[in-house]
């Protein structure tokens, strides 16, 4: 559910009336309609955008509960990268990131380590090692991998970097889902 705080009554409907295996949450906007995608953060104060873009994770995480993964957290960094050719520090806000990844990982949701940054100028995974670390940190168990593919071919890219960066992080497996049921698999 991108931006289930949009319609939280919709979202909540929408979900129960389908037979989901997995429900992802992410945040893609600042405001209800408009993906980071379409803001030229160029001509924006990074640091500022950045904390709305915690902010805004934080209140869903308050608001919306009903998903299994939080989808590509620091999804904003390749739209930063995108627009400024700036590699983002986002290490002054480990407070804030601690908050919201102690929060995913108290509601027992999990996380989804996502490639996509792997090919797009930002050269890390969505959440970075040092996230996943955290996570795990705060006893985090779930974990699954996604490409953000648009394409077929783009399905698995990036999969066994993560599997690599799971295993230096503590992790020993990942989560898949079928009707919203949780399965664990070794990771080899």
């Amino acid at each position: 559910m991108s931006q289930a705080d949009a319609d939280l009554e919709f979202s909540k409907s929408f979900i129960k009336k389908n037979p989901f295996d997995i429900i992802l949450c992410s945040t893609h906007s600042l405001e209800k309609d408009i993906d980071l995608n379409y803001i030229d953060l160029s001509k924006c104060d990074i640091n500022d955008i950045y904390i709305k873009y915690l902010e805004k994770m934080y209140k869903q995480l308050n608001e919306f509960s009903d998903f299994d993964i939080i989808s590509h957290i620091n999804y904003i960094i390749r739209y930063i990268y995108k627009d400024t050719k700036i590699r983002f520090d986002y290490s002054p806000y480990e407070d804030c990131l601690r908050e919201i990844i102690k929060k995913i990982a108290h509601m027992q949701k999990g996380i989804e380590i996502n490639t996509s940054g792997l090919f797009q100028g930002v050269d890390e995974t969505f959440p970075s090692l040092w996230l996943v670390k955290i996570f795990k940190e705060y006893s985090g168990k779930i974990i699954t991998v996604g490409s953000d593919a648009h394409n077929p071919q783009d399905i698995i890219r990036g999969y066994k970097y993560a599997l690599e960066l799971l295993k230096l992080a503590g992790f020993t497996k990942i989560a898949s889902f079928e009707k919203r049921n949780i399965k664990f698999i070794n990771i080899e």
